[in-house]
């Protein structure tokens, strides 16, 4: 099955991607989905005044100690911001944390689009103040 994921305006480091020509670049299908949950993941909750919901609020979690509740409601919140895209497949999240310490945090996540038999794996790294987001 083949479905459209959307397609947006290419952004990078926070700024629009233009061609040499001086038009805007985009961002289609896989690539959308990924440029959307990037810019989502790394929001923090409410962040969108038109929204209300939108945002991940990873950021509450980077002065929070290592305990095995901070670590299942960091899970939680990584796996809910991931299914709140209505392009993910329900219930396809899964996250761990692989690292916590005094200075970063790694998670690895996984979720699958709809109608693509792939998941996407992330790897978010909350550190100094920043949360990235890769794709492995």
């Amino acid at each position: 099955m083949n479905v459209s994921l959307g397609t947006d305006i290419r952004i990078e480091n926070g700024d629009f991607v233009t061609n040499p020509t001086g038009d805007l670049q985009l961002v289609s299908d896989r690539d959308c989905l990924v440029q959307d949950l990037k810019h989502m993941l790394r929001s923090p909750a409410d962040a969108l005044f038109l929204h209300p919901g939108w945002g991940a609020g990873l950021e509450q979690f980077l002065q929070k100690a290592d305990t095995p509740l901070n670590r299942l409601d960091l899970q939680q919140a990584v796996q809910e911001g991931l299914e709140s895209d209505p392009r993910m497949q329900a219930g396809s999240a899964a996250a761990t944390v692989i690292n916590w310490d005094r200075d970063s945090i790694q998670v690895q996540a996984t979720s699958t689009p709809i109608g693509d038999p792939n998941p996407l794996s992330l790897i978010l790294d909350l550190a100094g103040g920043d949360i990235n987001v890769e794709v492995i």
